[in-house]
Protein backbone atom coordinates (compact mmCIF):
# COMPACT_ATOMS: atom_id res chain seq x y z
CA UNK A 1 0.00 0.00 0.00
CA UNK A 2 1.53 3.47 -0.79
CA UNK A 3 2.71 5.74 1.85
CA UNK A 4 0.25 8.59 2.34
CA UNK A 5 0.17 10.52 5.29
CA UNK A 6 -1.46 14.02 6.75
CA UNK A 7 -0.15 16.32 9.35
CA UNK A 8 -2.45 18.98 10.83
CA UNK A 9 -0.21 22.01 12.64
CA UNK A 10 -1.96 24.70 14.42
CA UNK A 11 -1.59 27.31 17.07
CA UNK A 12 -2.37 31.29 16.88
CA UNK A 13 -1.34 33.66 14.25
CA UNK A 14 1.59 35.22 14.67
CA UNK A 15 3.21 31.85 15.66
CA UNK A 16 4.70 30.76 12.12
CA UNK A 17 2.07 28.21 11.47
CA UNK A 18 2.04 29.57 7.23
CA UNK A 19 6.12 29.08 7.14
CA UNK A 20 6.00 26.19 9.42
CA UNK A 21 3.49 24.44 6.63
CA UNK A 22 5.30 25.75 3.53
CA UNK A 23 8.93 24.95 4.74
CA UNK A 24 7.60 21.09 5.98
CA UNK A 25 5.59 20.81 2.61
CA UNK A 26 8.82 21.60 0.40
CA UNK A 27 10.73 19.11 2.21
CA UNK A 28 7.97 16.31 1.87
CA UNK A 29 8.28 17.20 -2.08
CA UNK A 30 12.36 17.46 -1.97
CA UNK A 31 12.12 14.01 -0.67
CA UNK A 32 10.08 13.31 -3.25
CA UNK A 33 6.15 12.63 -2.19
CA UNK A 34 3.26 14.76 -3.94
CA UNK A 35 2.20 17.27 -1.76
CA UNK A 36 -1.45 19.32 -1.06
CA UNK A 37 -1.32 21.92 1.35
CA UNK A 38 -4.68 24.02 2.80
CA UNK A 39 -4.56 26.53 5.09
CA UNK A 40 -7.28 27.93 7.61
CA UNK A 41 -7.21 31.14 9.37
CA UNK A 42 -9.37 34.01 10.45
CA UNK A 43 -8.86 37.36 9.26
CA UNK A 44 -6.70 38.52 12.28
CA UNK A 45 -3.41 40.08 12.05
CA UNK A 46 -2.41 38.64 15.55
CA UNK A 47 -4.06 35.88 17.74
CA UNK A 48 -7.43 33.54 16.42
CA UNK A 49 -6.63 30.06 15.49
CA UNK A 50 -4.64 29.14 12.44
CA UNK A 51 -4.07 25.58 11.15
CA UNK A 52 -2.15 24.07 8.09
CA UNK A 53 -3.13 20.63 6.84
CA UNK A 54 -0.57 18.75 4.66
CA UNK A 55 -1.32 15.43 3.07
CA UNK A 56 1.94 13.39 1.21
CA UNK A 57 1.77 10.46 -0.78
CA UNK A 58 4.07 8.42 -2.94
CA UNK A 59 0.56 8.44 -5.44
CA UNK A 60 -0.89 12.01 -6.80
CA UNK A 61 -2.89 13.88 -4.58
CA UNK A 62 -5.53 16.17 -5.14
CA UNK A 63 -7.03 17.49 -1.89
CA UNK A 64 -6.85 16.81 1.75
CA UNK A 65 -8.73 14.36 3.83
CA UNK A 66 -10.94 14.95 7.14
CA UNK A 67 -8.66 13.35 8.98
CA UNK A 68 -5.14 13.40 10.01
CA UNK A 69 -2.49 10.74 11.82
CA UNK A 70 -0.44 13.57 12.78
CA UNK A 71 -1.13 16.87 15.00
CA UNK A 72 1.36 19.28 15.97
CA UNK A 73 0.29 21.63 18.75
CA UNK A 74 1.86 25.41 19.28
CA UNK A 75 -0.81 25.76 21.44
CA UNK A 76 -3.06 24.26 24.11
CA UNK A 77 -6.66 25.42 22.20
CA UNK A 78 -4.65 23.14 19.61
CA UNK A 79 -5.92 19.96 20.88
CA UNK A 80 -8.89 20.85 22.67
CA UNK A 81 -10.13 21.57 18.79
CA UNK A 82 -8.24 19.20 16.93
CA UNK A 83 -7.79 15.86 19.12
CA UNK A 84 -10.17 13.84 17.75
CA UNK A 85 -9.90 14.20 14.37
CA UNK A 86 -6.41 12.28 14.69
CA UNK A 87 -6.43 8.83 13.36
CA UNK A 88 -6.27 5.73 15.13
CA UNK A 89 -2.30 5.07 16.43
CA UNK A 90 -1.59 8.63 14.98
CA UNK A 91 0.72 10.98 17.00
CA UNK A 92 0.01 14.64 19.14
CA UNK A 93 3.24 16.42 20.06
CA UNK A 94 2.83 19.59 22.26
CA UNK A 95 4.86 21.40 24.13
CA UNK A 96 5.45 19.81 27.97
CA UNK A 97 4.74 23.10 29.73
CA UNK A 98 1.30 22.96 28.04
CA UNK A 99 0.76 20.34 30.78
CA UNK A 100 -2.58 18.67 29.16
CA UNK A 101 -4.02 16.06 32.39
CA UNK A 102 -5.00 12.71 31.00
CA UNK A 103 -8.86 13.42 31.18
CA UNK A 104 -8.11 15.42 28.48
CA UNK A 105 -6.49 13.39 26.23
CA UNK A 106 -9.62 11.91 24.48
CA UNK A 107 -8.13 10.75 21.03
CA UNK A 108 -8.68 7.33 21.43
CA UNK A 109 -5.56 5.08 20.44
CA UNK A 110 -3.31 8.04 19.73
CA UNK A 111 -0.14 8.75 20.97
CA UNK A 112 0.54 11.83 23.36
CA UNK A 113 4.20 13.19 22.77
CA UNK A 114 5.13 16.18 25.24
CA UNK A 115 7.78 17.94 24.18
CA UNK A 116 10.44 20.83 25.47
CA UNK A 117 9.43 23.05 22.36
CA UNK A 118 9.04 26.47 24.50
CA UNK A 119 12.40 25.95 26.66
CA UNK A 120 14.43 24.90 23.44
CA UNK A 121 13.23 27.80 21.00
CA UNK A 122 14.06 29.92 24.46
CA UNK A 123 17.33 28.52 24.35
CA UNK A 124 18.42 29.17 20.57
CA UNK A 125 16.83 32.60 20.32
CA UNK A 126 13.57 32.79 21.56
CA UNK A 127 9.14 32.16 20.81
CA UNK A 128 9.54 32.98 16.86
CA UNK A 129 11.97 29.40 16.74
CA UNK A 130 8.59 27.39 18.25
CA UNK A 131 7.93 26.75 14.64
CA UNK A 132 11.27 25.19 13.76
CA UNK A 133 12.17 23.01 16.93
CA UNK A 134 8.41 21.27 16.39
CA UNK A 135 9.27 20.67 12.34
CA UNK A 136 12.28 18.94 13.27
CA UNK A 137 10.30 16.64 15.36
CA UNK A 138 8.37 15.96 12.86
CA UNK A 139 11.37 15.61 10.02
CA UNK A 140 12.13 13.02 12.78
CA UNK A 141 8.99 11.35 13.05
CA UNK A 142 9.10 10.62 9.14
CA UNK A 143 12.81 9.73 9.43
CA UNK A 144 13.40 12.59 6.45
CA UNK A 145 17.27 13.36 6.58
CA UNK A 146 17.51 17.07 8.13
CA UNK A 147 19.62 17.93 5.16
CA UNK A 148 16.59 18.51 2.96
CA UNK A 149 15.07 20.72 5.25
CA UNK A 150 18.34 22.77 5.68
CA UNK A 151 18.48 23.67 2.22
CA UNK A 152 14.82 24.64 2.25
CA UNK A 153 15.68 27.24 5.19
CA UNK A 154 18.33 28.08 2.94
CA UNK A 155 16.23 29.20 0.16
CA UNK A 156 13.54 30.30 2.07
CA UNK A 157 15.75 32.64 4.41
CA UNK A 158 18.33 33.65 1.99
CA UNK A 159 17.22 37.39 2.10
CA UNK A 160 17.47 37.42 5.66
CA UNK A 161 21.25 36.25 5.92
CA UNK A 162 23.51 33.18 6.99
CA UNK A 163 22.99 34.12 10.55
CA UNK A 164 19.21 33.90 10.59
CA UNK A 165 19.61 30.86 8.38
CA UNK A 166 21.93 28.98 11.18
CA UNK A 167 20.11 29.90 13.90
CA UNK A 168 16.80 27.97 12.38
CA UNK A 169 19.17 25.47 11.34
CA UNK A 170 19.92 24.88 14.64
CA UNK A 171 16.91 25.19 16.20
CA UNK A 172 15.86 22.18 13.45
CA UNK A 173 18.60 19.92 14.65
CA UNK A 174 17.19 20.43 18.41
CA UNK A 175 13.75 19.29 17.37
CA UNK A 176 15.36 16.56 15.50
CA UNK A 177 17.15 14.89 17.96
CA UNK A 178 14.55 15.40 20.80
CA UNK A 179 12.18 13.25 19.12
CA UNK A 180 14.88 10.53 18.59
CA UNK A 181 14.41 8.61 22.11
CA UNK A 182 10.36 8.52 21.36
CA UNK A 183 10.98 7.25 18.50
CA UNK A 184 10.29 3.45 19.38
CA UNK A 185 6.90 4.04 19.90
CA UNK A 186 5.23 4.94 16.49
CA UNK A 187 6.56 4.34 12.94
CA UNK A 188 5.42 6.70 10.42
CA UNK A 189 8.92 6.63 8.01
CA UNK A 190 8.12 8.70 4.57
CA UNK A 191 9.85 6.67 1.79
CA UNK A 192 12.46 8.23 -0.49
CA UNK A 193 11.80 8.74 -4.26
CA UNK A 194 14.78 8.20 -6.50
CA UNK A 195 13.50 10.84 -9.02
CA UNK A 196 11.85 13.76 -7.39
CA UNK A 197 13.22 16.29 -9.95
CA UNK A 198 10.93 18.21 -11.99
CA UNK A 199 8.23 19.18 -9.64
CA UNK A 200 7.35 22.14 -8.45
CA UNK A 201 5.05 23.11 -5.47
CA UNK A 202 2.86 26.51 -6.10
CA UNK A 203 -0.69 27.75 -5.24
CA UNK A 204 -3.60 28.47 -7.53
CA UNK A 205 -3.12 32.47 -7.61
CA UNK A 206 0.93 31.82 -8.70
CA UNK A 207 -0.15 29.64 -11.09
CA UNK A 208 -2.61 32.09 -12.68
CA UNK A 209 0.30 34.67 -12.30
CA UNK A 210 2.85 32.14 -13.72
CA UNK A 211 0.10 31.49 -16.93
CA UNK A 212 -0.83 35.40 -17.45
CA UNK A 213 3.03 35.53 -17.37
CA UNK A 214 3.97 33.35 -20.27
CA UNK A 215 0.57 34.62 -22.25
CA UNK A 216 2.45 38.26 -21.97
CA UNK A 217 0.74 40.31 -19.72
CA UNK A 218 2.30 43.57 -19.33
CA UNK A 219 -0.32 45.26 -17.15
CA UNK A 220 -1.81 44.04 -13.65
CA UNK A 221 -4.03 46.82 -11.88
CA UNK A 222 -5.04 45.63 -8.64
CA UNK A 223 -6.26 46.47 -5.50
CA UNK A 224 -5.36 43.94 -2.37
CA UNK A 225 -8.50 41.67 -1.17
CA UNK A 226 -8.72 38.28 0.42
CA UNK A 227 -8.20 35.87 -1.32
CA UNK A 228 -6.95 37.50 -4.62
CA UNK A 229 -3.92 39.64 -2.95
CA UNK A 230 -0.88 37.79 -3.49
CA UNK A 231 -1.92 37.48 -7.46
CA UNK A 232 -0.79 41.39 -6.81
CA UNK A 233 2.79 40.74 -4.73
CA UNK A 234 3.47 37.67 -6.96
CA UNK A 235 3.45 39.73 -10.02
CA UNK A 236 5.12 42.74 -8.17
CA UNK A 237 8.03 39.52 -7.81
CA UNK A 238 8.45 39.36 -11.39
CA UNK A 239 7.81 43.04 -12.82
CA UNK A 240 11.52 43.82 -13.87
CA UNK A 241 12.38 40.38 -15.43
CA UNK A 242 9.51 40.79 -17.85
CA UNK A 243 8.51 44.11 -17.87
CA UNK A 244 5.11 44.57 -16.28
CA UNK A 245 3.52 47.23 -14.71
CA UNK A 246 2.23 46.76 -11.28
CA UNK A 247 -0.12 49.55 -9.80
CA UNK A 248 -1.82 49.29 -6.60
CA UNK A 249 -4.63 51.42 -7.36
CA UNK A 250 -6.81 52.92 -4.31
CA UNK A 251 -10.18 50.93 -5.59
CA UNK A 252 -11.67 48.39 -7.87
CA UNK A 253 -13.38 51.22 -9.85
CA UNK A 254 -9.82 52.62 -10.71
CA UNK A 255 -8.17 49.28 -11.24
CA UNK A 256 -10.51 48.01 -14.00
CA UNK A 257 -10.48 50.79 -16.01
CA UNK A 258 -6.73 50.89 -15.55
CA UNK A 259 -7.22 47.92 -16.95
CA UNK A 260 -9.12 48.67 -20.09
CA UNK A 261 -7.31 51.46 -20.69
CA UNK A 262 -4.07 49.20 -20.68
CA UNK A 263 -6.46 47.01 -23.09
CA UNK A 264 -7.91 49.96 -25.44
CA UNK A 265 -4.10 50.57 -25.99
CA UNK A 266 -2.86 47.46 -26.65
CA UNK A 267 -1.23 45.82 -23.94
CA UNK A 268 -2.65 42.84 -22.60
CA UNK A 269 -3.71 43.55 -18.84
CA UNK A 270 -5.91 41.89 -16.18
CA UNK A 271 -6.52 42.55 -12.77
CA UNK A 272 -7.79 40.52 -9.70
CA UNK A 273 -10.33 41.07 -6.91
CA UNK A 274 -12.76 39.41 -4.68
CA UNK A 275 -16.59 39.46 -4.98
CA UNK A 276 -16.89 42.73 -3.00
CA UNK A 277 -14.57 44.44 -5.38
CA UNK A 278 -15.84 42.87 -8.32
CA UNK A 279 -19.42 44.22 -7.35
CA UNK A 280 -17.49 47.86 -8.00
CA UNK A 281 -16.08 46.33 -11.37
CA UNK A 282 -19.64 45.56 -12.74
CA UNK A 283 -20.21 48.49 -14.54
CA UNK A 284 -16.87 48.43 -16.28
CA UNK A 285 -17.34 44.98 -17.28
CA UNK A 286 -20.26 46.86 -19.84
CA UNK A 287 -17.94 49.13 -20.51
CA UNK A 288 -15.02 46.47 -21.87
CA UNK A 289 -17.94 44.22 -23.96
CA UNK A 290 -19.61 47.48 -25.18
CA UNK A 291 -16.22 49.22 -26.41
CA UNK A 292 -15.00 45.22 -27.40
CA UNK A 293 -11.84 45.90 -25.31
CA UNK A 294 -10.12 42.63 -24.17
CA UNK A 295 -9.57 42.28 -20.23
CA UNK A 296 -9.10 39.72 -18.03
CA UNK A 297 -10.44 39.45 -14.62
CA UNK A 298 -9.60 37.32 -11.93
CA UNK A 299 -12.34 36.92 -9.20
CA UNK A 300 -11.47 35.13 -6.33
CA UNK A 301 -14.76 33.62 -4.17
CA UNK A 302 -14.80 34.19 -0.97
CA UNK A 303 -17.31 33.52 1.89
CA UNK A 304 -20.54 35.37 2.78
CA UNK A 305 -22.15 38.37 1.48
CA UNK A 306 -20.62 41.91 2.18
CA UNK A 307 -17.54 41.36 4.21
CA UNK A 308 -18.78 38.12 4.90
CA UNK A 309 -15.88 35.42 5.59
CA UNK A 310 -12.72 37.62 4.41
CA UNK A 311 -10.63 34.19 4.99
CA UNK A 312 -12.67 31.30 4.06
CA UNK A 313 -13.75 29.75 0.52
CA UNK A 314 -17.11 29.53 -1.39
CA UNK A 315 -18.51 28.93 -4.34
CA UNK A 316 -21.33 31.84 -4.24
CA UNK A 317 -20.42 34.43 -7.02
CA UNK A 318 -21.37 32.13 -10.36
CA UNK A 319 -24.53 34.24 -11.10
CA UNK A 320 -22.84 37.53 -10.26
CA UNK A 321 -19.90 37.17 -12.51
CA UNK A 322 -22.57 35.76 -15.33
CA UNK A 323 -24.82 38.72 -14.81
CA UNK A 324 -22.56 41.46 -14.33
CA UNK A 325 -23.61 44.81 -15.44
CA UNK A 326 -26.52 45.84 -17.45
CA UNK A 327 -28.31 44.38 -20.57
CA UNK A 328 -27.13 40.94 -22.14
CA UNK A 329 -23.85 40.59 -24.12
CA UNK A 330 -21.09 38.63 -24.47
CA UNK A 331 -18.31 37.57 -22.00
CA UNK A 332 -16.13 34.49 -20.96
CA UNK A 333 -16.90 32.77 -18.00
CA UNK A 334 -13.74 29.85 -17.11
CA UNK A 335 -13.62 28.21 -13.56
CA UNK A 336 -10.01 26.59 -13.08
CA UNK A 337 -10.88 23.18 -11.22
CA UNK A 338 -7.29 22.37 -9.92
CA UNK A 339 -3.96 24.70 -9.72
CA UNK A 340 -2.58 22.59 -13.49
CA UNK A 341 -5.87 24.41 -15.05
CA UNK A 342 -5.04 27.75 -12.99
CA UNK A 343 -1.83 28.08 -15.20
CA UNK A 344 -3.40 27.34 -18.59
CA UNK A 345 -6.74 28.71 -18.32
CA UNK A 346 -4.44 32.22 -17.30
CA UNK A 347 -2.75 31.56 -20.20
CA UNK A 348 -5.72 30.99 -22.54
CA UNK A 349 -8.21 33.22 -21.19
CA UNK A 350 -5.57 36.29 -23.29
CA UNK A 351 -5.64 34.61 -26.14
CA UNK A 352 -9.53 34.55 -26.09
CA UNK A 353 -10.03 38.12 -24.39
CA UNK A 354 -8.24 39.12 -27.79
CA UNK A 355 -9.78 37.10 -30.29
CA UNK A 356 -13.12 37.51 -28.90
CA UNK A 357 -12.18 41.21 -28.16
CA UNK A 358 -14.61 40.59 -25.06
CA UNK A 359 -14.09 40.34 -20.85
CA UNK A 360 -12.79 36.98 -19.81
CA UNK A 361 -13.31 36.38 -16.23
CA UNK A 362 -11.51 33.46 -14.34
CA UNK A 363 -13.60 32.47 -11.50
CA UNK A 364 -11.68 30.70 -8.28
CA UNK A 365 -11.90 30.77 -4.61
CA UNK A 366 -10.12 30.81 -1.58
CA UNK A 367 -9.47 27.12 -1.26
CA UNK A 368 -8.07 26.94 -4.75
CA UNK A 369 -6.12 30.51 -4.73
CA UNK A 370 -4.31 29.60 -1.44
CA UNK A 371 -3.80 25.80 -1.60
CA UNK A 372 -0.64 24.51 -2.56
CA UNK A 373 -0.43 21.32 -4.44
CA UNK A 374 2.94 19.35 -6.32
CA UNK A 375 2.81 19.56 -9.66
CA UNK A 376 4.95 18.45 -12.50
CA UNK A 377 6.78 21.65 -14.31
CA UNK A 378 4.28 22.83 -17.33
CA UNK A 379 4.33 21.56 -20.48
CA UNK A 380 4.58 25.41 -22.44
CA UNK A 381 5.66 23.75 -25.99
CA UNK A 382 2.51 23.64 -27.64
CA UNK A 383 1.44 26.81 -26.06
CA UNK A 384 1.17 30.31 -29.10
CA UNK A 385 -0.10 33.63 -28.15
CA UNK A 386 -2.88 34.54 -30.32
CA UNK A 387 -4.04 38.30 -30.94
CA UNK A 388 -6.04 37.30 -33.10
CA UNK A 389 -7.81 40.90 -35.69
CA UNK A 390 -5.31 43.38 -34.22
CA UNK A 391 -4.12 45.29 -37.12
CA UNK A 392 -0.69 45.46 -38.55
CA UNK A 393 0.52 49.14 -39.46
CA UNK A 394 1.25 47.69 -42.93
CA UNK A 395 -2.42 46.77 -42.79
CA UNK A 396 -3.68 49.67 -41.84
CA UNK A 397 -1.88 51.84 -44.16
CA UNK A 398 -3.14 49.79 -47.39
CA UNK A 399 -6.93 49.98 -46.11
CA UNK A 400 -9.02 53.07 -48.06
CA UNK A 401 -10.46 53.25 -45.03
CA UNK A 402 -10.84 51.96 -41.03
CA UNK A 403 -14.24 50.86 -39.52
CA UNK A 404 -13.37 49.56 -35.81
CA UNK A 405 -16.87 48.53 -35.77
CA UNK A 406 -17.25 46.93 -38.96
CA UNK A 407 -20.08 44.20 -39.44
CA UNK A 408 -18.14 41.42 -40.60
CA UNK A 409 -18.81 38.14 -40.97
CA UNK A 410 -17.66 36.21 -38.02
CA UNK A 411 -18.78 39.05 -35.70
CA UNK A 412 -15.30 39.94 -34.71
CA UNK A 413 -14.07 43.23 -35.97
CA UNK A 414 -10.43 44.80 -37.09
CA UNK A 415 -8.68 46.25 -34.29
CA UNK A 416 -6.03 49.07 -34.33
CA UNK A 417 -4.68 50.32 -31.30
CA UNK A 418 -3.72 54.19 -30.47
CA UNK A 419 -0.76 55.82 -32.29
CA UNK A 420 -1.45 53.65 -35.55
CA UNK A 421 -1.95 55.73 -38.99
CA UNK A 422 -5.50 55.59 -40.42
CA UNK A 423 -6.12 53.56 -37.24
CA UNK A 424 -7.74 56.19 -35.82
CA UNK A 425 -11.87 55.71 -34.30
CA UNK A 426 -13.78 57.33 -30.85
CA UNK A 427 -13.35 55.16 -27.62
CA UNK A 428 -16.76 55.39 -26.11
CA UNK A 429 -19.36 53.28 -23.77
CA UNK A 430 -22.26 54.60 -25.77
CA UNK A 431 -23.32 52.85 -28.49
CA UNK A 432 -22.17 53.18 -32.07
CA UNK A 433 -21.93 52.66 -35.53
CA UNK A 434 -19.22 51.21 -37.90
CA UNK A 435 -16.89 54.07 -37.76
CA UNK A 436 -17.26 54.13 -33.56
CA UNK A 437 -19.23 57.45 -33.52
CA UNK A 438 -22.48 57.32 -31.44
CA UNK A 439 -25.61 56.06 -32.84
CA UNK A 440 -29.00 56.01 -31.53
CA UNK A 441 -30.50 54.45 -34.76
CA UNK A 442 -32.08 51.32 -33.53
CA UNK A 443 -31.19 48.85 -36.87
CA UNK A 444 -27.66 50.02 -36.26
CA UNK A 445 -27.66 49.06 -32.74
CA UNK A 446 -29.62 45.43 -33.15
CA UNK A 447 -26.71 45.14 -35.92
CA UNK A 448 -23.97 45.84 -33.00
CA UNK A 449 -25.40 43.54 -30.70
CA UNK A 450 -26.17 40.90 -32.95
CA UNK A 451 -22.55 41.33 -34.37
CA UNK A 452 -21.06 40.75 -30.62
CA UNK A 453 -23.10 37.98 -29.52
CA UNK A 454 -21.87 36.16 -32.89
CA UNK A 455 -18.11 35.94 -32.17
CA UNK A 456 -19.11 33.16 -30.12
CA UNK A 457 -19.76 30.85 -33.20
CA UNK A 458 -16.02 30.78 -34.26
CA UNK A 459 -14.79 28.44 -31.50
CA UNK A 460 -15.65 24.90 -31.39
CA UNK A 461 -18.08 24.12 -29.47
CA UNK A 462 -15.11 21.15 -28.53
CA UNK A 463 -13.56 23.91 -26.64
CA UNK A 464 -16.00 24.68 -24.09
CA UNK A 465 -17.09 20.82 -23.18
CA UNK A 466 -17.00 19.81 -20.15
CA UNK A 467 -14.84 17.58 -18.38
CA UNK A 468 -15.35 13.87 -17.51
CA UNK A 469 -13.06 11.55 -15.26
CA UNK A 470 -13.62 8.04 -14.42
CA UNK A 471 -15.49 5.14 -16.80
CA UNK A 472 -17.52 7.06 -18.72
CA UNK A 473 -20.28 4.16 -18.95
CA UNK A 474 -20.78 4.21 -15.39
CA UNK A 475 -24.54 5.23 -14.33
CA UNK A 476 -23.43 7.27 -11.66
CA UNK A 477 -22.43 10.97 -12.29
CA UNK A 478 -21.20 13.59 -9.83
CA UNK A 479 -21.08 17.05 -11.19
CA UNK A 480 -18.97 19.80 -10.02
CA UNK A 481 -17.47 23.52 -10.94
CA UNK A 482 -14.43 24.76 -10.08
CA UNK A 483 -11.87 23.34 -6.94
CA UNK A 484 -14.84 20.86 -5.89
CA UNK A 485 -13.41 18.95 -8.68
CA UNK A 486 -9.90 18.25 -6.48
CA UNK A 487 -11.75 16.65 -3.39
CA UNK A 488 -14.65 14.84 -5.85
CA UNK A 489 -11.51 12.92 -7.03
CA UNK A 490 -10.33 11.64 -4.38
CA UNK A 491 -13.50 10.73 -3.09
CA UNK A 492 -14.16 8.80 -6.81
CA UNK A 493 -11.33 7.13 -6.02
CA UNK A 494 -12.57 6.17 -2.11
CA UNK A 495 -15.61 4.98 -3.88
CA UNK A 496 -13.89 3.06 -6.42
CA UNK A 497 -11.69 1.11 -3.47
CA UNK A 498 -15.41 0.37 -2.16
CA UNK A 499 -16.14 -1.27 -5.42
CA UNK A 500 -18.21 1.66 -6.47
CA UNK A 501 -17.72 2.79 -9.77
CA UNK A 502 -18.71 6.32 -10.93
CA UNK A 503 -17.56 9.37 -13.04
CA UNK A 504 -17.24 13.14 -12.02
CA UNK A 505 -18.31 15.88 -14.94
CA UNK A 506 -16.24 18.79 -14.19
CA UNK A 507 -18.00 22.09 -15.76
CA UNK A 508 -15.03 24.29 -16.66
CA UNK A 509 -16.23 26.96 -19.16
CA UNK A 510 -19.58 28.21 -17.37
CA UNK A 511 -20.18 30.78 -20.29
CA UNK A 512 -20.66 30.14 -22.82
CA UNK A 513 -22.34 27.13 -21.64
CA UNK A 514 -22.07 23.36 -23.13
CA UNK A 515 -25.95 22.81 -22.73
CA UNK A 516 -26.50 19.90 -25.41
CA UNK A 517 -23.20 18.51 -23.47
CA UNK A 518 -24.12 18.73 -20.22
CA UNK A 519 -27.88 17.60 -21.24
CA UNK A 520 -26.26 14.43 -23.21
CA UNK A 521 -24.19 13.01 -20.21
CA UNK A 522 -26.95 13.64 -17.53
CA UNK A 523 -29.62 11.95 -19.66
CA UNK A 524 -27.50 9.18 -19.75
CA UNK A 525 -26.18 8.50 -16.29
CA UNK A 526 -28.90 6.81 -13.44
CA UNK A 527 -27.36 8.18 -10.35
CA UNK A 528 -26.83 12.09 -10.54
CA UNK A 529 -25.32 13.97 -8.04
CA UNK A 530 -24.19 17.82 -7.85
CA UNK A 531 -21.76 18.86 -5.36
CA UNK A 532 -21.30 22.03 -5.41
CA UNK A 533 -19.84 24.80 -2.32
CA UNK A 534 -22.90 27.06 -1.94
CA UNK A 535 -26.41 27.02 -0.67
CA UNK A 536 -28.72 27.07 -3.59
CA UNK A 537 -27.10 25.17 -6.33
CA UNK A 538 -25.91 27.67 -8.76
CA UNK A 539 -24.29 26.00 -11.01
CA UNK A 540 -27.51 23.34 -10.49
CA UNK A 541 -30.03 26.51 -11.14
CA UNK A 542 -27.82 27.02 -14.46
CA UNK A 543 -28.53 23.69 -15.98
CA UNK A 544 -31.72 23.75 -15.47
CA UNK A 545 -32.06 27.19 -17.31
CA UNK A 546 -29.98 25.82 -20.13
CA UNK A 547 -31.21 22.05 -20.01
CA UNK A 548 -34.33 21.96 -18.36
CA UNK A 549 -33.08 19.43 -16.22
CA UNK A 550 -33.34 19.98 -12.50
CA UNK A 551 -31.08 17.78 -10.64
CA UNK A 552 -32.73 16.35 -7.51
CA UNK A 553 -29.92 15.04 -5.55
CA UNK A 554 -27.09 17.87 -4.01
CA UNK A 555 -24.42 17.96 -1.93
CA UNK A 556 -24.30 21.90 -1.12
CA UNK A 557 -22.02 22.93 1.34
CA UNK A 558 -22.01 26.69 2.72
CA UNK A 559 -19.72 27.23 6.19
CA UNK A 560 -17.08 28.70 4.52
CA UNK A 561 -14.77 25.64 4.87
CA UNK A 562 -14.17 23.74 1.44
CA UNK A 563 -15.50 19.87 0.98
CA UNK A 564 -13.39 16.91 2.42
CA UNK A 565 -13.44 13.97 0.38
CA UNK A 566 -15.13 11.55 3.09
CA UNK A 567 -18.10 13.72 2.66
CA UNK A 568 -18.41 13.23 -1.04
CA UNK A 569 -18.21 9.84 -1.21
CA UNK A 570 -20.90 9.44 2.07
CA UNK A 571 -22.95 11.75 -0.14
CA UNK A 572 -22.71 9.32 -3.05
CA UNK A 573 -23.33 5.95 -0.99
CA UNK A 574 -26.49 7.74 0.39
CA UNK A 575 -27.58 8.55 -3.21
CA UNK A 576 -27.39 5.20 -3.98
CA UNK A 577 -28.62 3.43 -0.94
CA UNK A 578 -31.74 5.40 -0.32
CA UNK A 579 -32.45 6.48 -3.72
CA UNK A 580 -32.14 10.38 -2.25
CA UNK A 581 -30.43 11.79 0.46
CA UNK A 582 -31.57 11.16 4.07
CA UNK A 583 -31.43 13.84 6.80
CA UNK A 584 -27.81 15.47 6.60
CA UNK A 585 -27.83 15.74 2.78
CA UNK A 586 -30.72 17.29 1.73
CA UNK A 587 -30.92 20.70 1.36
CA UNK A 588 -34.20 23.19 1.65
CA UNK A 589 -33.23 25.56 -0.50
CA UNK A 590 -34.89 25.19 -3.86
CA UNK A 591 -33.06 25.67 -7.07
Amino acid sequence: MAFDISIKIGGAAGQGIMSFGHILGKCLQRNGLWVFLHSDYPSLIRGGHNTVQIRASEERVYSQKKHSHMLVALNRETITLHQEEIEKRGVILFDKKDEIPEDEMKAEGVTYIPLQIKELAKYHGGFIFENIIAMGAVLGILGIDPKIAESVIADEFAKKGEDVIKKDINALHAGYDAIKSKLSEFSMRAPRAKKPKGRIFLDGNLAITLGAIKSGMKFLAQYPMTPATSILTYTAKYEKDYGIVVKQVEDEIGVINMAIGAGFAGVRAMCATSGGGFSLMSEAVGLAANSETPVVIVQAQRAGTSTGLPTYTEQGDLRQVLHASQSDFSRVVVAPGDIEECFYDAFEAFNIAEYLQCPVIILTDKYLATSMRTEERFDTSDLEIERGKLLSQEKLLGMERYNRYEITEDGISPRSIPGQKNGLFVGTSYEHDETSFTSEDPEMYVRQKRKRMKKFDNIPKEFFEPFIYGDEKSETLIIVWGSTKMPALEAQKMLEDDGIGCKVMQVHYLYPFPSEEVKREIEKSKNVIIVEGNMTSLLGSLIREKTGIRIKNRYLKHDGRPFYPEEIAEAVKQMLAYGSFVKGYENPCEV
